[in-house]
């Protein structure tokens, strides 16, 4: 014994069970460091008479403790994790949290250094998807999806020092879908963000721009796959230590079959390193899902999920060299390949060695899934087992695992634990050790009491090492979770130890006790004593059966067709009558009263996907073994069909009686042909098209056709329509020629006969021009006609000309104020007139009023302020006149100009000769704009009636328009009597914003103090006028609101009153809540002049379901 020695006094127990000596640990345990360590045994062996038998000789065992530390809970209510490692082993992890990227820095164990870090800027977006690269000093990127409502989603990245301030937050925002964002960071500071981009409705490209350390644009990489067919997306990318980056993506059908996986290796900086190649070997099926990482000597790593030839979806792994050469065809990352893998992570250290963590369903619980990783070296080559990550939770969903490594060899994996985020840190350098797994357990789907039970397990050592022997069981379980706590179906069965990828396969029959019935699954437990050194003690030990065995006294029923009639012969598009017998054919009775048969007509002997269903006929009485019923059904042959067809007829189709396992003998069929012969088809064509040789676009013509049968069978007593177009020549172009009108005909038509139409067509009023009416019978195939559709369509002889007589809008007037407070309002008005030639047949359009610099309207760096709809007819040398009133920009000073453009969404139709050109109208003298702010310090408690009364300092945003803002004396966030009102939208996701305008005269230790509370029960709100009362009904915080996003709230600061930074988020909360905001540190933070006027905003977004912010007591 040395004074680094551990002892422990034991005592020794002998097991009937298991034939073995047990030693249990009688004194105190320690907490053993990290390390290799020997046990040695010092027993003393003695007969019963006392005489030893040993002489006291030591029993050396060998052993290393675990490098891994147990499963921790992150956060609550978040989804989507993500995190990085710094060489120090503090952590960031992120997460998404009701559209809000939050992230909290960890450390070593696993518990937080300091609070929330807020990592999205953009309070206008909802942000999805985040993604983290670190670097060894704790500098490190976030990408994610920024989303703005209706489709429009953009790439964002935000770029951080290694203390976490923003050092920048950089996107791209073209208009078009840009998501599924992906970074990394280069050990020069230098960033790449990727991200897949479409037009809306269309395939989409893989698109990334670089950065310099400080956020500024260096290069676009304008598209990184140079195969544009079909879907390119789900980019990742990955630096290596020269600042060389890799970029992987899934591309759609380019490997022949579905999705492959696709790169292009970049220098530092942004070059192509040559031309995108194919990740992927194995092509069958779907492979998707693709991450990257790399080492500092340029080797990297790709791992997806793939469709195996077992069917099964896999996680694949492939290496490659610094030069991007692959090491080798890729190979599965999992060895229990009969389970489903998916979610794929991977996570490369410093000297190449590679972890891949996936989420696994069915195997350590048997609904949902769980958390595994594997490791391999910088070869390929499998370091020690597989291993459950999720050691602590594994009851319900544990997905969309995240894993990251150090230089250290430390490894921090996070992932979603149902609706929580949870992690675990873990080490690269485990030793190698035995690692048993139950590859499968296989038992009969039903057992008849009476009979011999045949089970079998297979074991597997998926570990590095030797295992020593053990002793394995069977169990009866009502699930698929095999616990020793289940029931014992054999004695314990030995195993001999097991060389490293060694299997054994035991099969047995069993005895089961008397009177078992119900349905069991047969498990199979290894080392039931916990007798081998393993990798990770995991629940890999036991598995289950993939079914259930019903146990029964009684034997089932077996439904089978005894025999099936059908008639010799039918018509196509007639019905057809069908019987057949159906026995119980089984030993036992089919106790369920109600199933259901069907019938199939079959171009073949086999009933499949391609057979048609005739009908069906429900059974509703039980059946005694042996005893039989007919069914019938009558169906109508499809149209077209003709030749020989045959018969089938399937019982009890939805399975509603339990036949165990005689399910697979439920189709029966006539062996004799049904000859179906061709019904006489009708044959739709029209005549006689007479359209007026003139007509004025926008107005009515009078039109009529003939449509006649000249087929030899009658058109059924359906309807089918009849349309009108205009086209340039007299043959049918669905692809150009212009639908005007459509009309329904009601009733049949026998052969030989027609009937004639006569109807008024408006003529569409952006054509003009000669053109030709053409008349399309049966527009829809309502008619089947077997091989006379092509006939459908005939036009007028002659050309019909079209003259336009347009409308002509035109701003007559405008007026505005000599002089405007920004952010307060003003009235505009105006006048339009109509000096065209026509009426628009367009009722409703908008006019829009701008703001500009200057007297030249730039609709793109203009202000637009308003956008007014006018409702009504405009006849030929009519007006209407406007008043509106308009919020002017924060922040502006000096003259600016009021445009109107009447129709500004271009819904009138004012001809094809530059209608829309004089659409604008001017006030040609200018707005002088001034700046109105209250001087700091101040106090607004509210205490007014009106928002009215608040001005000038105050502006109110109201994007409802429905007097949601208000001031009210309900609320009572504080001790005022009367509190701003800031309510949800009445339809639509709406946000509500009340902006202060504070002057700090360059004053320093401002702060900016306020009180809120959410209003969580339905309030009636008085509006403005105070007098007048809206009505607002939600549900409350927990009150069974579904996956509805709560009411959200923020405090911003801006100098321009355009540019706006978050000072804080409002959380919906029922409690006031106070509170206190360094502007100086705001003010130094956003590069902001305390000398200048500044902005303060805030906002409160919702719907009419999620309630309320009162605010109180502002103060700066």
């Amino acid at each position: 014994d040395t004074e680094d020695d551990v002892v422990y006094s034991v005592n020794a127990a002998y097991s009937t069970e298991t034939h073995s000596t047990q030693l249990l640990i009688t004194s105190p345990t320690t907490v053993l460091p990290v390390g290799d360590y020997r046990l040695v045994v010092r027993a003393q062996i003695t007969d019963l008479g006392g005489n030893v038998l040993n002489g006291g000789s030591n029993q050396e065992f060998y052993f290393s403790t675990p490098l891994f530390s147990s499963e921790f809970s992150i956060r609550d209510s978040a989804v989507s994790p993500t995190a990085g490692l710094a060489e120090d082993g503090h952590a960031l992890v992120a997460w998404d949290e009701s559209g809000y990227i939050f992230g909290q820095f960890l450390g070593t164990d696993g518990k937080p250094i300091h609070s929330d870090l807020f990592v999205d800027i953009s309070a206008a977006t909802w942000d999805h998807n985040p993604e983290i690269d670190m670097l060894p000093d704790g500098r490190f990127v976030v990408a994610y999806d920024a989303y703005y409502g209706g489709g429009d989603w953009d790439a964002a990245m935000a770029i951080f020092d290694s203390g976490g301030s923003l050092i920048r937050d950089v996107g791209y925002a073209p208009g078009t879908i840009d998501r599924e964002t992906d970074a990394a960071i280069s050990p020069d500071g230098k960033s790449v963000l990727v991200w897949s981009t479409r037009d809306f409705g269309t395939s989409s490209d893989i698109l990334g721009h670089v950065y310099d350390s400080a956020g500024n644009l260096l290069v676009s990489l304008s598209q990184v796959n140079q195969t544009s067919a079909g879907t390119q997306s789900n980019p990742q990318v990955a630096f290596d230590g020269a600042g060389n980056f890799i970029v992987v993506w899934q591309s759609q059908d380019q490997d022949g079959s579905g999705y492959g996986i696709f790169a292009r290796r970049y220098d530092s900086d942004g070059a192509p390193l040559g031309n995108e190649f194919q990740v992927n070997t194995v092509a069958a099926g779907d492979q998707s899902a693709p991450v990257v990482d790399a080492a500092d000597n340029g080797e990297f790593t790709v791992a997806w999920q793939g469709t195996g030839s077992d069917g099964r979806t896999h996680v694949y792994v492939r290496q490659f060299d610094s030069m991007g050469s692959p090491a080798a065809i890729e190979f599965s990352a999992s060895v229990l390949t009969q389970y489903d893998q998916t979610q794929p992570s991977v996570a490369v250290d410093a000297t190449g060695d590679v972890i891949v963590a996936w989420q696994t369903k069915g195997l350590d619980d048997p609904v949902y899934s769980g958390v595994f990783a594997a490791r391999f070296d910088s070869e390929g080559r499998r370091i020690g087992a597989e291993f459950l990550v999720n050691n602590t939770v594994t009851a319900g969903q544990q997905a969309d695992p995240h894993v990251t490594a150090n230089s250290a060899g430390r490894l921090l994996a996070v992932w979603q634990s149902e609706t929580s985020v949870h992690g675990r840190f873990l080490e690269m350098g485990l030793n190698d050790v035995a690692d048993l797994i139950v590859e499968s357990v296989s038992a009969p789907d039903l057992y008849v009491a009476g009979q011999p039970l045949t089970v079998s397990a297979t074991i597997t050592n998926a570990g590095a090492a030797t295992s020593s022997a053990f002793y394995g069981r069977y169990y009866l379980s009502r699930d698929q979770r095999i616990t020793k706590d289940d029931e014992p179906l054999t004695d314990t069965i030995f195993v001999s130890g097991l060389l490293p990828l060694e299997s054994y396969t035991d099969g047995r029959s069993v005895s089961v006790r008397a009177g078992l019935t119900g349905s069991y699954y047969v498990g199979f437990i290894a080392d039931v004593d916990n007798e081998v050194v393993e990798f990770d003690e995991s629940t890999l030990n036991q598995l289950s059966a993939p079914s259930a065995t019903v146990f029964t006294t009684e034997p089932p029923p077996d439904l089978q067709i005894q025999s099936v009639d059908a008639p010799a012969t039918a018509e196509s598009g007639k019905p057809i009558t069908v019987t057949w017998t159906t026995i119980n054919a089984g030993s036992g009775p089919v106790r369920t009263g109600v199933w259901s048969d069907r019938a199939w007509l079959s171009a073949d002997l086999v009933l499949d996907s391609t057979d048609r269903m005739l009908g069906s006929f429900q059974n509703t009485t039980p059946l005694a073994a042996g005893q039989s019923y007919l069914g019938t059904t009558t169906g109508t042959v499809p149209n077209g069909f003709e030749g020989n067809y045959y018969v089938i007829v399937e019982t009890d189709y939805l399975d509603q009686a339990d036949e165990l396992s005689y399910e697979n003998n439920n189709t029966g069929l006539d062996a004799g042909a049904v000859a179906v012969s061709l019904s006489p088809p009708p044959d739709l064509q029209v005549s006689d098209v007479d359209a007026p040789p003139s007509a004025t676009a926008g107005q009515q013509m009078q039109l009529s056709w003939t449509v006649a049968n000249a087929g030899s069978g009658d058109a059924p007593a359906s309807a089918w329509l009849d349309r009108v177009f205009l086209s340039a020549d007299t043959v049918l172009d669905l692809t150009s020629d212009i639908a005007v009108a459509g009309f329904q005909h009601e009733g049949g038509l026998a052969s030989g006969t027609s009937y004639t139409s006569t109807q008024q067509i408006t003529v569409p009023e952006t054509y003009s021009g000669n053109w030709y009416v053409l008349v399309q019978t049966d527009a829809t195939d309502n008619v089947y006609e077997h091989t006379a559709e092509d006939n459908n369509a005939t036009a007028d002889s002659g050309q019909t000309s079209i003259t336009e007589s347009p409308p002509d809008l035109v701003v007559t007037t405008v007026n505005a104020p000599d002089s405007g407070i920004a952010g307060h309002a003003l009235t505009v008005s105006w006048t339009v007139r109509n000096s065209g030639t026509g009426a628009p047949s367009a009722v409703v359009w908008s006019d829009q009023v701008f703001l500009s610099a200057d007297q030249t309207l730039d609709s793109a760096s203009d202000f637009l302020l308003r956008t007014v709809q006018h409702s009504g007819p405009l006849a030929v040398g009519e007006s209407y006149s406007v008043s509106a009133s308009v919020v002017l920009p924060l922040s502006l000073s000096g003259g600016y100009y009021i445009f109107i453009r009447t129709d500004g969404l271009s819904q009138v139709y004012e001809g094809a000769a530059g209608g829309e050109s004089n659409n604008l109208g001017l006030d040609t003298t200018p707005v002088a704009v001034s700046i109105a702010a209250v001087t700091a310090p101040a106090t607004e408690g509210f205490e007014v009636d009106t928002t009215a009364e608040l001005s000038p300092a105050w502006t109110f945003v109201d994007n409802d328009g429905s007097d949601l803002i208000a001031v009210s004396s309900i609320g009572n966030p504080h001790g005022g009597t009367r509190q701003l009102i800031m309510q949800a939208g009445t339809s639509a996701y709406q946000t509500q914003s009340a902006v202060w305008a504070v002057d700090l005269n360059g004053q320093t230790g401002a702060t900016l103090d306020f009180w809120v509370r959410q209003i969580d029960s339905p309030t009636g709100i008085e509006s403005a006028s105070g007098t007048n009362y809206i009505i607002i009904i939600y549900i409350p915080i927990g009150g069974g609101g579904g996956g509805r996003r709560t009411a959200m709230g923020a405090v911003e600061i801006s100098q321009d009153g355009t540019t706006w930074k978050k000072l804080s988020s409002i959380s919906a909360n029922t409690t006031a809540q106070h509170y206190s905001i360094d502007l100086d540190q705001a003010v130094s933070d956003f590069g902001l002049n305390a000398a200048n006027p500044l902005y303060v905003r805030l906002t409160h977004s919702g719907t009419k379901s999620q309630g309320a912010f009162a605010w109180d007591d502002i103060r700066v």
